[in-house]
C-alpha cells in the first residue's frame, strides 16, 4: 500500500483538490479536513514543548496542508491524523499567518522511522 492509500485509506470522502500550481507539484494533493495532533520536534526530532490541535486542508503521498491557531516556529512537526491513529515526522516547508490562525505546508520525511502506527 502506498503512503497516499495508507493515508486516504480511512479517510473517506477524500476529494481530489485542484489548483493552479498542480502541474508543479510531486503528488496530487485531496481536499480532506480531518482533526490532527502536532507536536513540535526539535532539529534532533525529539519533542519540544506541549502538543496542539490542528485541522488538515489538503493532503497528498508527500505531504500535508494544515490548520492550526499556533505559530509553531520550528521545522519539523510529528503530525497524527486522529481517525487512522498514524503519525508522521514531517519537515515544515512554509507557513504563513491566516488571520484566523496558521497554515502549515509540510513535507513528510520518507525514512520508515518516521512513520509509525499509535
Amino acid at each position: 500500500m502506498t503512503l497516499l492509500q495508507a493515508i486516504l485509506h480511512k479517510l473517506p470522502g477524500a476529494s481530489l483538490f485542484q489548483s493552479s500550481d498542480q502541474n508543479r507539484r510531486r503528488y496530487r494533493r485531496y481536499e480532506r479536513r480531518t482533526l490532527l495532533t502536532i507536536q513540535p520536534l526539535d532539529d534532533d526530532l525529539s519533542m519540544m514543548g506541549a502538543a496542539t490541535w490542528g485541522m488538515s486542508v489538503d493532503i497528498s503521498a508527500g505531504g500535508i496542508g494544515l490548520e492550526c491557531n499556533d505559530p509553531l516556529d520550528v521545522n519539523y512537526l510529528r503530525v497524527t491524523i486522529q481517525e487512522d491513529a498514524v503519525s508522521y515526522i514531517a519537515v515544515v516547508r512554509h507557513r504563513r499567518e491566516t488571520g484566523t490562525g496558521w497554515f502549515f505546508g509540510v513535507e513528510f520525511l520518507e525514512d520508515d522511522v518516521c512513520h509509525e502506527r499509535l
